[in-house]
């Protein structure tokens, strides 16, 4: 998997993502054997991957806007390939959050001064998960952050487990 996060790290910051036909996030299928949830599982699967999403970016939020940083009024969430079912809440940490494409990005900074959009890729799994954030303001990349999340034996509720940022101009950003 770390293979993977570094290829999609190296893509998401060039602003490209793209997954092959056959991909598949669970590490135990094979092209032949690409898993897919049966119809009748298929509601707790996105509903587990909407929460592992939000986790995510409530714990890039807390992170990010501390310490008299300007929070935005909206966080643009990119609506990739890799998740196509997901529906995001109104507000995450008190933060509006949009779900939109990036050429619905691209139209809006016609009008908009500032945008503050971010490419999520994540990596759910029943025990650990990760995620990648990588932060664009006018389309330029900002910074990318890594998450990692471990289930907690005794709640059986995902803890995050460690959060680090890249700076890919080498230089830290507000």
């Amino acid at each position: 998997m770390k293979l993977i996060a570094r290829i999609a790290l190296i893509l998401l910051s060039t602003g490209i993502f793209l997954v092959p036909d056959g991909y598949s996030q669970s590490k135990s299928s094979t092209a032949k054997n690409v898993h897919r949830p049966d119809r009748t599982n298929r509601s707790n699967h996105t509903t587990d991957h909407t929460t592992a999403y939000v986790n995510a970016i409530s714990e890039y939020i807390k992170a990010v806007y501390v310490n008299g940083v300007v929070r935005p009024d909206t966080l643009f969430i990119g609506k990739n390939v890799d998740m196509p079912n997901i529906k995001l809440p109104h507000t995450i940490e008190g933060i509006t959050t949009v779900l939109i494409t990036s050429e619905a990005a691209q139209n809006k900074l016609s009008y908009r001064k500032t945008l503050v959009y971010l490419n999520v890729v994540g990596w759910p799994e029943r025990d650990k998960s990760e995620f990648i954030i990588v932060r664009f303001n006018e389309f330029k990349p900002q910074h990318n952050c890594t998450i990692h999340f471990k289930r907690n034996a005794k709640t059986r509720q995902m803890d995050l487990e460690s959060l680090k940022f890249d700076y890919p101009n080498g230089q830290k950003t507000k």
